[in-house]
């Protein structure tokens, strides 16, 4: 009902607002992990199946919970609570062992677990009901504001996997992934925190990385962060994690990691769970460069110059330090990347060299044999 006394409306008009930049206030862009995650924005992390997504992705909550420090980095990040949304692991026997197992602080990292409704009557009483959180997040955005406007420290979104959670929305249709994505990064934008959104790579090993995204492109154009975890192909414990976009810095490097076990007490019993464990330095490799077939590697003549090298320098069954090895490549021409790929045919062994006191990978040694 209209009110009363309100003047009537003698004219409507709709205009277009706009700002000067000499009126705005240049802000620094923050970081989750710096220069690999940023805040208020969304990352993608991809990788075919085995991988380590869901693990690294694990590694990171973990971190954040404890507020602790990443890889290459100088200062701890901010501690905050961490929401993850998954459908491709068990919680009770797959997520929270691999929390244990990174020493995360639980108390900080939350899981969805239903939709509940509350009804109160006139008479007091109250009648609810549960049902399954779903595959459409987009017709659950706005509980999802909702519980992440509740907590004050809220620094993490881990959407496992995005494809996942599209609900009939068509992954390869650009207007549909452009909508699901943008809602994302509208929310992440408003409340300052970080969504990581775990992919798929495609099949296609004759485009760029880019495009080796499962679906359509609107995933990536709509992110500013994709990194891919790849396989190391002379070394099956080692992942690296390299760029395919990252258009807020111009620091593109990578990091590496390998899995280990570590043991934790379930039900009073000791259980071996992986995690992840950083190598120091950095990858200056991008995802472009690894995601090139396996019949293009062997065929390179650059690769078996770096064997050839590699057998010549690493003589007698010695041990070398792995980063005195590399600066000595690059010396004579042959860059990290190479080097790396020409290992397996040279027959290079890599041992890692561990803290005495943190018990970490500090450095490699590495050695041919007989």
């Amino acid at each position: 009902m209209a009110e009363k006394n309100k003047s009537p409306i003698v004219k409507h008009s709709i205009n277009l607002v706009t700002e000067k930049y000499s009126d705005l206030k240049p802000e620094r862009i923050d970081w989750l992990w710096p220069n690999k995650i940023p805040v208020g924005a969304t990352t993608l992390l991809v990788g075919d199946p085995g991988a380590g997504k869901s693990t690294l992705s694990l590694y990171v909550a973990a971190q954040v919970s404890a507020g602790r420090l990443f890889p290459n980095c100088k200062e701890p990040t901010k501690q905050g609570t961490t929401l993850i949304i998954t459908a491709e692991d068990s919680h009770p026997a797959t997520v929270l062992p691999r929390l244990m197992a990174t020493d995360a602080n639980l108390g900080k990292i939350e899981r969805t677990v239903c939709i509940k409704t509350t009804q109160v009557r006139a008479d007091g009483t109250e009648a609810s009901a549960e049902e399954s959180f779903g595959q459409d997040l987009m017709e659950r955005l706005v509980l999802l504001e909702e519980r992440i406007k509740a907590i004050p420290d809220f620094r993490l979104l881990i959407i496992d996997t995005i494809p996942s959670y599209l609900g009939s929305k068509n992954l390869s249709a650009i207007v549909d992934v452009r909508a699901f994505m943008d809602s994302l990064a509208a929310l992440a934008c408003k409340y300052h925190f970080s969504v990581l959104g775990i992919t798929h790579f495609n099949k296609n090993q004759d485009v760029p990385a880019q495009y080796r995204i499962i679906g359509s492109i609107g995933q990536t154009g709509a992110v500013r962060a994709v990194w891919g975890i790849v396989k190391d192909i002379n070394d099956a414990a080692r992942r690296i994690v390299a760029s395919g976009k990252l258009n807020l810095t111009g620091d593109t490097t990578g990091v590496a990691f390998r899995f280990e076990e570590r043991q934790i007490n379930i039900d009073g019993k000791p259980a071996s769970i992986s995690r992840c464990n950083f190598e120091p330095g950095v990858i200056r490799e991008v995802l472009d460069d690894l995601l090139v077939p396996d019949s293009g590697r062997k065929a390179s003549p650059k690769k078996n110059e770096a064997a050839t090298w590699l057998q010549e320098y690493l003589v007698g069954g010695k041990e070398y330090d792995a980063s005195e090895v590399i600066a000595t490549a690059e010396q004579n021409g042959i860059n990290e990347k190479t080097l790396r790929r020409a290992m397996s045919t040279a027959s290079v062994k890599s041992r890692p060299i561990r803290g005495e006191v943190s018990k970490k990978i500090e450095s490699w040694k590495w050695s041919i044999q007989g």
